[in-house]
């Protein structure tokens, strides 16, 4: 993603998830589609989230009082997942989807996403 040397701004396409206490962060926009026909997203565009992007992502869990974060970057970038883990968690619970049958969440319908974020969150509507 091209950001002509201004910080990368967390992407988050929504309004704010007053109504949910769990927020996804995948790694692109096609990303956030698919993730956000099951659970609200927003992504970091880019496998390695930069300071400020991280510190955006805390000033929303601040501010609309999130109570978990689910982490679900591209199957290649898992490692990048558990360090974002790691900057997040002093602020909320985080988990990270170590799902690797498919690239990336955006190559998944919905019921796919639903059956994956189970394990990590119970049943989904």
């Amino acid at each position: 993603y091209i950001t002509l040397g201004n910080p990368r701004c967390f992407y988050w396409p929504h309004d704010p998830p007053r109504a949910h206490s769990t927020i996804c962060v995948g790694e692109g926009p096609m990303d956030v589609i698919a993730l956000s026909r099951v659970i609200p997203s927003g992504a970091t565009l880019g496998a390695l989230p930069s300071a400020y992007q991280v510190q955006q992502i805390v000033g929303m869990v601040t501010k609309n009082e999130l109570k978990r974060i689910i982490i679900w970057l591209d199957s290649d970038a898992l490692s990048n997942a558990f360090s974002l883990q790691a900057r997040l968690n002093p602020h909320v619970d985080t988990d990270v989807v170590t799902f690797t049958d498919a690239k990336d969440p955006g190559s998944l319908n919905a019921n796919q996403i639903r059956d994956v974020l189970k394990d990590y969150l119970g049943e989904i509507n």
